[in-house]
């Protein structure tokens, strides 16, 4: 049955609209190879200078996680290994992978970061390979590790602490104020929709509570990371 006029103009504009797409997704298609091997020779070149490095891959021999110590950082955290800081980020390329940062506090008080890391995925199995990554490398177990309140990355944290392996001497895992007043939001600001000067005095005591933990936080962290409290038991 021969088709009609109708018909053979919705083909072609069918035709002419995949012809526009593939235009669009050839080259993302390629620019994420290139990505990939850009990063792979840019890996290869950072462990061939003595930078320490890892990196997974799929069963595709594709990139699935990778981690990476800052120039210096190994040398840093031998000198303030007390607190860890760690939150990965959200997509940060076209595959999706999480960008996350081992960032630590200095003698002098400063924020340092010391490694990274690119996940595939928030799962706590990616989370782990990452932790005994930085584990293998920077030697030292910190005291303090601050972190979301990802239970995923919770219970990689926890799988390093057990008796005889690398973390099993951290007394404390932190939870980031930041993160907290998120959730805080997520599941209470539904019930003041209508309210909103109710809401607006159930947040400001949320962080005024919060700003008192901040201030014993920080406290806290700066003499974690004096050389004084280096040397405590």
């Amino acid at each position: 049955m021969p088709l009609s006029k109708k018909q053979r103009k919705i083909i072609s504009l069918l035709c002419a609209l995949t012809r526009i797409f593939s235009a669009f997704t050839d080259p993302l298609e390629k620019k994420r190879a290139l990505d990939g091997t850009g990063y792979y020779e840019y890996y290869q070149q950072q462990c061939n200078n003595g930078i320490p490095a890892e990196m997974q891959l799929n069963d595709m021999m594709q990139v699935k996680n990778s981690f990476m110590a800052a120039k210096d950082g190994v040398n840093i955290w031998s000198v303030a290994h007390q607190v860890l800081l760690f939150d990965p980020t959200a997509g940060t390329n076209m595959a999706g992978h999480k960008l996350g940062m081992f960032l630590t506090i200095s003698p002098d008080g400063k924020t340092t970061i010391v490694a990274s890391c690119t996940l595939e995925s928030e799962s706590e199995s990616n989370f782990l390979w990452a932790f005994r990554s930085f584990a293998k490398h920077f030697k030292i177990a910190p005291r303090v590790i601050a972190t979301d309140s990802d239970p995923r990355m919770e219970a990689a944290i926890m799988a390093l602490r057990q008796p005889g392996l690398a973390w099993e001497t951290v007394e404390l895992h932190m939870l980031c104020i930041f993160h907290i007043s998120k959730i805080a939001y997520e599941h209470l600001h539904c019930l003041y929709v209508n309210k909103p000067d109710e809401w607006r005095q159930v947040f400001s005591t949320f962080w005024s509570l919060a700003k008192r933990i901040v201030v014993f936080a920080v406290a806290f962290f700066a003499a974690c990371a004096s050389p004084q409290f280096a040397r405590l038991p």
